[in-house]
């Protein structure tokens, strides 16, 4: 596939030499969230941008690139070493401020020139030493990709990294690294439960956790019969409903006994299986089953707010696994390249981009403004931060010749695998949306969102 080469305007021919941009849709993210690690240096990570996703349309390939020259842009929190001793430098961590939030004015280059599109994004970072005090209670609600299904590697197929259980981990290390205080963070949810075992710095760990994310489920779902949230009485989504329902441990996360204040559908075969209590955080991820409008994410997040009224709400959605630059990944089978693939099928790479470029818009438009945001309605950028071709979920098909070690880099190939393989993202999409989320908690936390009774 050859890369369609647009002449930029001659400078000093026109008052705006920029570019023109091809005509195609854009979307941004309102904001990134990092964490400047001053509990350990060597697990400070960066937040990534990748373009393919915020472009929808395109019908061939553009040399359209970041100022940086490539299809992806980081946010790294600032690490600064103002001594020169290499035995004790003395280190300045987040600019020496427990939070801090910047704004990048980002321009597009087409052809190496730039062009007429360019975006804002905050970035906003916080000091991991600042954080950890607070013990939020989250409620993550959405359909398979909450549920987990496909979030592996082609390594280890058995070993589920869903990206709240993930988040976990994260939160894990820092105790760990705190020297074993604070940092926990309580998942719960009747739908799912998941655990995971690791080793951190010779430490044995595991973590485990819930949410309520349901295969196959959409808005008209949550609104069903067969959803422990929904009130027939009212037709709302309601979180006291599945309280009433499933309640497992009163509101300092503390077990409860059968009987003492349980919900009616617990019994001792599942008190001890579901975490249920009053959440003090909620995420919403939904519109891999068919999209999802902005009305539909208004009147969730509306029934959300009747009851939960100062509750911090998380707005995310993923992307299928593809790209509109194919040249820049040879290793990838060619059905992820989305203008070659827009048929219905479990491999509809570019069909379901569509799906959620539009579903990701929906939510820009309906809560991507500053009053939102005063409302304690954030839009987590999970669908901006997952990578593109290598995101979907594949197995390894290797030519003959990798057997030879000189040639396994070169032989080394990767092809869908799996059900709904470009739309049920890897672990590693997985671990950038933990990332975010871990991120954001803490800006939750040091900014005092969460209501008081999450305080320890």
């Amino acid at each position: 596939m050859s890369v369609t080469d647009r002449k930029p305007t001659a400078p000093g021919s026109d008052p705006d030499p920029r570019v023109p941009f091809p005509a195609c849709g854009t979307i941004y993210p309102p904001a990134v969230y990092t964490v400047s690690n001053d509990l350990e240096l060597n697990r400070n990570y960066s937040a990534r941008l990748y373009l393919d996703h915020m472009l929808n349309g395109l019908e061939e390939e553009y040399r359209i690139r970041f100022p940086n020259g490539r299809l992806d842009y980081d946010f790294f929190s600032p690490v600064k070493v103002t001594s020169p001793s290499a035995e004790d430098p003395n280190i300045v961590y987040n600019r020496g401020e427990a939070c801090f939030e910047d704004t990048a004015e980002i321009p597009l280059l087409l052809n190496g020139a730039l062009s007429g599109e360019r975006f804002s994004v905050r970035h906003r970072s916080v000091l991991n030493s600042v954080s950890g005090k607070v013990t939020p209670r989250i409620l993550c609600i959405g359909d398979s990709i909450t549920w987990g299904e496909g979030a592996v590697t082609p390594e280890c197929p058995g070993d589920n990294r869903v990206y709240w259980l993930k988040c976990l981990e994260l939160l894990k290390q820092d105790q760990i690294d705190s020297g074993g205080s604070g940092y926990g963070a309580l998942f719960l949810g009747k739908a799912v439960r998941r655990s995971r075992r690791f080793v951190y710095k010779s430490n044995e760990c595991e973590v485990s956790g819930n949410c309520e994310g349901y295969r196959g489920w959409s808005f008209s779902t949550f609104y069903s019969e067969h959803s422990p949230f929904y009130d027939a009485g009212t037709g709302k989504f309601s979180v006291n409903k599945w309280l009433a329902a499933y309640r497992t441990m009163d509101d300092s996360g503390k077990r409860l006994s059968v009987g003492a204040g349980t919900g009616s559908g617990i019994d001792e075969s599942n008190v001890n299986e579901i975490d249920v209590c009053a959440p003090t955080v909620v995420t919403i991820m939904l519109g891999a089953n068919g999209g999802g409008t902005a009305e539909q994410f208004k009147k969730l997040v509306s029934d959300i707010r009747e009851e939960y009224p100062a509750v911090p709400i998380g707005l995310m959605v993923s992307d299928s696994a593809g790209t509109f630059f194919p040249s820049e990944h040879p290793a990838a089978s060619r059905e992820l390249t989305y203008w070659n693939n827009t048929a219905r099928d479990q491999g509809d790479a570019g069909h379901r981009h569509g799906i959620m470029f539009r579903t990701m818009k929906a939510i820009l438009d309906a809560f991507g403004g500053d009053e939102a945001e005063r409302d304690n309605i954030f839009i987590l950028p999970f669908y901006f931060v997952q990578q593109t071709a290598e995101s979907g979920e594949m197995r390894s098909v290797p030519e003959p010749a990798a057997e030879f070690p000189f040639m396994r880099a070169q032989s080394e190939l990767y092809t869908r695998f799996g059900w709904c393989p470009t739309t049920h993202v890897n672990a590693a999409a997985h671990a950038n949306f933990a990332y975010q989320l871990y991120a954001w908690l803490k800006y939750l936390e040091v900014n005092a969102l969460i209501p008081d009774e999450g305080r320890r």
